[in-house]
């Protein structure tokens, strides 16, 4: 079925799984980090899922799904969402949890790293809005010779003033001092665990800086945003009973579109996520917040079973991966995680 794109059981790295309908699946060989942490009961992974907002068929999918379910750019932004009905209109599923978590009476910090994401916007004047840093930390501001003449440009008014002025001008401020404050908190930060210098790994190296810095933030819970290559990773930290602090974080993978010479471009890709993952993992049993911190990784699309004409795949179902120190008695589940060897199934592409 797999043909030319097939992995050889040489080329994995063996894992158990029970109530599969396989005891035994493989993880590709650069992804040791992963392997380790499936061995350890630190990390599940959720196959064959994906964007359903009600039972479908092969004949019905496409009148009832709600969302576009080929469309690179309607998979992410519903992964990020999760509102396939659109009634929390305009937030996203870490912004809803951050909303949540404020509610119950939580101090929770809100990140992305390089970039906006709808993932972490909650409902209006609930949270506090989420904060953008760059992969080595907060960006520096090049105000020059204007810096001693803003407060003064932007300070309150009067009663009559225009409130859309008034708000920006609030918000430049509010942006400005918390820029410094942050950079002066992770400029004290010292990493103890050598990070490669893939873009992923730089990321994460931030994520674990800004965690280094929770007591002084004054937080009990965080939310990160992470993307790379195409797909996202997302941690979040969140308060949980019996827990100081506690981190949950969403990581979203783009850029594994590989419709052709998957075999090369897939194991360069993966090198750089499992050396990334392996760090930040180090760097939290460091910490001594490993057993706090939660991570979901997800991505818009799977591959197909087989080939196409390039050496490469189609777009398929999502694959989700967690890993957390919490332990899980079933590390894989998959509603058609195999095929019988006796039988060809005709599932085309």
């Amino acid at each position: 079925m797999r043909q030319q794109v097939a992995l050889t059981l040489q080329d994995l790295l063996p894992v158990q799984a029970s109530d599969q309908v396989c005891e035994k699946f493989g993880v590709h060989a650069d992804l040791g980090a992963v392997h380790g942490l499936y061995n350890d009961e630190d990390l599940i992974f959720f196959a064959n899922t994906g964007v359903m907002s009600r039972p479908v068929t092969k004949k019905n999918y496409n009148l009832l799904t709600q969302t576009q379910l080929f469309a690179h750019n309607h998979m992410q932004r519903e992964a990020k969402r999760v509102d396939p009905y659109d009634t929390n209109s305009g937030t996203g599923v870490l912004g809803r949890v951050a909303d949540v978590l404020t509610k119950n009476g939580n101090n929770v910090g809100s990140f992305s790293v390089d970039r906006y994401s709808i993932a972490l916007i909650g409902k209006p004047g609930i949270s506090d809005a989420p904060m953008i840093v760059n992969r080595n930390g907060v960006p520096d501001k090049y105000l020059d010779d204007i810096s001693d003449y803003i407060p003064n440009l932007h300070k309150e008014t009067t009663a009559d003033s225009g409130y859309f002025g008034e708000t920006w001008s609030a918000s430049l401020i509010e942006g400005l001092s918390t820029n410094d404050v942050l950079s002066a908190e992770l400029k004290n930060v010292e990493v103890g665990t050598a990070f490669p210098n893939s873009y992923l790994a730089r990321q994460l190296e931030t994520v674990a800086r800004l965690i280094a810095t929770r007591e002084s933030r004054g937080v009990d819970t965080d939310v990160f945003y992470v993307e790379t290559g195409g797909k996202c990773w997302v941690k979040c930290v969140d308060s949980i009973i019996h827990q100081k602090f506690s981190s949950l974080t969403l990581f979203f993978l783009v850029g594994f579109d590989t419709h052709s010479n998957v075999e090369e471009n897939l194991s360069a890709r993966f090198i750089g996520v499992n050396e990334g993952i392996e760090a930040f993992a180090a760097e939290l049993k460091r910490l001594r917040v490993w057993n706090n911190v939660t991570t979901i990784q997800t991505s818009d699309f799977a591959r197909t079973l087989n080939p196409n004409g390039g050496d490469g795949t189609g777009k398929f179902c999502m694959l989700t991966i967690i890993h957390s120190a919490a332990k899980h008695n079933i590390c894989l589940y998959d509603p058609f995680c195999c095929f019988p060897t006796t039988i060809r199934p005709r599932v085309g592409r």
